[in-house]
């Protein structure tokens, strides 16, 4: 990882890609990571089945519930699954901050969401969480990823990786509204069986 982080050029807001990123100002800004777990604590949601809490890129398992037929895990291995393809992207694989396998059983028909929320509360924090939703065959589930305003500076990084097997059925609202000084970048990856099914909503 490293290896690519040094020989990946920051981009340029003059390239395509990056017109829209204030790519200048997130890279000039000193972020740093943070094991800070404090916050308000979650709000109940509507139609809300489970959720997964996340704070300053930190997993927080005490304020995570699940619904019966899924479960998660943290995985110790270093994130890696394919060379990046920009410098933001090197930048997450080195410094991930937590990595999080979702996975839903088999013929497992989960009514309601599933929250994943995004906290953040100390300043200027660079937090790199990677999801991976595995979804068993003939399973059907539904999440909203909530980045959730901040009045701190923060870069976030999310990586997500979406598995959904045979005949299974898995789509993900998510519901950016972070405050003018924070920056997110998600980087979606997706691998579909015979016969899935995905769907993506911005809101």
């Amino acid at each position: 990882c490293w290896v690519h982080l040094s020989s990946i050029a920051p981009p340029s807001s003059k390239q395509e890609l990056w017109k829209y990123t204030r790519t200048g100002r997130i890279i000039q800004h000193a972020w740093k990571l943070s094991s800070n777990l404090g916050h308000n604590g979650p709000a109940v949601m509507k139609d809300e089945v489970g959720r997964v809490v996340i704070v300053n890129g930190n997993y927080q398992s005490e304020s995570t519930i699940l619904p019966e037929g899924v479960t998660i895990s943290v995985s110790a291995e270093p994130y890696q699954p394919h060379t990046p393809e920009h410098f933001f992207e090197a930048l997450s694989f080195v410094y991930s901050t937590c990595v999080l396998d979702i996975h839903v059983d088999q013929h497992a028909i989960i009514d309601g969401l599933i929250h994943i929320e995004y906290h953040h509360n100390d300043q200027d924090v660079f937090s790199a969480p990677v999801i991976r939703i595995n979804a068993g065959n003939h399973s059907h589930v539904k999440f909203a990823e909530h980045f959730l305003e901040t009045s701190s500076a923060c870069l976030h990084i999310r990586n997500l990786e979406v598995s959904a097997e045979a005949s299974s059925k898995v789509h993900i609202d998510k519901i950016q509204s972070g405050g003018t000084n924070s920056f997110v970048i998600n980087e979606d990856r997706i691998t579909l069986a015979a016969g899935a099914e995905f769907r993506i909503n911005t809101k």
